[in-house]
């Protein structure tokens, strides 16, 4: 149980906090200097990816974990995919109209 434990922690440490740092990071690039379109549609897409990949590994494995200890194969791992898509199309809604509402913006000051 403590192997499942550090692999859960390190895969957590290998993708939750570059994901972290990164949305700082353009959360203060953004501020500070004009976006570049291609930059801005390069990091939508980095987001994107982990926006989806991240729920689905963290609820996949949470719900594998607790088959394991509770002996109901597939309950909670089928669980906890299906509430990673939802989560994940939410998260991926609310990023897509923040961007396109920027880039709305973005193109009225051009005009």
């Amino acid at each position: 149980m403590t192997k499942i434990k550090s692999v859960l922690l390190l895969s957590l440490k290998v993708w939750f906090l570059p994901y972290l740092f990164f949305c700082f990071e353009m959360d203060i690039k953004n501020k500070e200097k004009k976006e570049n379109t291609h930059f801005l549609a390069l990091s939508f897409a980095w987001n994107l990816g982990y926006s989806i990949a991240i729920p689905l590994i963290l609820f996949a494995l949470g719900g594998r974990l607790l088959d394991k200890k509770l002996n109901t194969s597939p309950i909670f791992f089928l669980s906890g995919i299906i509430f990673s898509i939802f989560l994940s199309s939410f998260i991926v809604y609310k990023k897509s109209i923040k961007i396109i509402s920027a880039f709305d913006k973005k193109t009225e000051k051009k005009d």
